[in-house]
């Protein structure tokens, strides 16, 4: 008789644990997954623009024109490494 109440209660829990899932409802589970308004609103980032010049004695020069200084300073220190002699 006890093993007759434990088939019992084990068939009952099974079905109680798979109603709660969604495979219950033949769906998958999906998880929610929301993008941060601060990734989805950010601008493209702007390129820096370089205007090589040369003059008459074969020397280089350069204007850099950008929003963003970091990006700005870096791409002069490796100009300056390219043309040392501007």
């Amino acid at each position: 008789m006890k093993t007759y109440r434990t088939h019992i209660l084990i068939a009952a829990l099974l079905s109680m644990l798979v109603s709660c899932t969604d495979v219950a409802l033949g769906g998958k589970a999906a998880p929610d997954v929301k993008k941060g308004p601060s990734i989805s609103n950010l601008p493209p980032k702007k390129p820096v623009h370089i205007k090589l010049q040369r003059n008459f004695k074969g020397e280089y020069s350069w204007n850099l024109t950008g929003d963003n200084l970091k990006d700005m300073l870096q791409i002069n220190a490796e100009l300056q490494k390219e043309f040392p002699d501007h």
